[in-house]
């Protein structure tokens, strides 16, 4: 398994319309899946979990899963 934390601030509600937030995540998640797809022959990221207190976040998993085109 590959496990990658990727803090938010979560002392105030986050606000996932919010464009640049949700950009700066989908990015970084991108980059950690090309980091480790490209130093691991063979294996593909095939699903993301998420988990925190963001992750019960109402709709979150379809934003998510639209942006990386991966099950969430």
């Amino acid at each position: 398994y590959f496990v990658r934390d990727i803090s938010l601030d979560l002392e105030a509600p986050l606000d996932f319309k919010e464009e640049n937030m949700l950009t700066r995540t989908v990015e970084e998640i991108h980059r950690s899946i090309h980091y480790y797809e490209g130093r691991v022959q063979g294996n593909k990221v095939t699903r993301v979990f998420l988990t925190g207190g963001g992750s019960m976040t109402s709709e979150i998993s379809n934003l998510f899963s639209k942006a990386l085109g991966l099950p969430v």
